[in-house]
């Protein structure tokens, strides 16, 4: 039996602003259509930048809320 898979890849400019992070994701996350693997750019909900002291600044109490809110979609 042979299976298709959706898949979409979610190309965007990832901020260390963890709100429009998932703003941008919530869009392209409508965009698609159900059951849709969505393939997105490492960092894309927490955001990065070229050294590693934005690590260290995460908000990781938004970071959760975040990831829980993308779950719930």
């Amino acid at each position: 039996m042979k299976h298709t898979i959706s898949a979409t890849v979610a190309q965007f400019p990832v901020s260390v602003d963890i709100t429009a992070n998932v703003d941008r994701l919530l869009s392209i996350l409508y965009a698609v259509e159900e059951q849709t693997l969505v393939v997105t750019p490492e960092g894309a909900v927490s955001g990065y930048s070229q050294d590693s002291t934005s690590l260290e600044q995460i908000d990781t109490v938004l970071l959760e809320h975040a990831i829980e809110k993308l779950r719930d979609q």
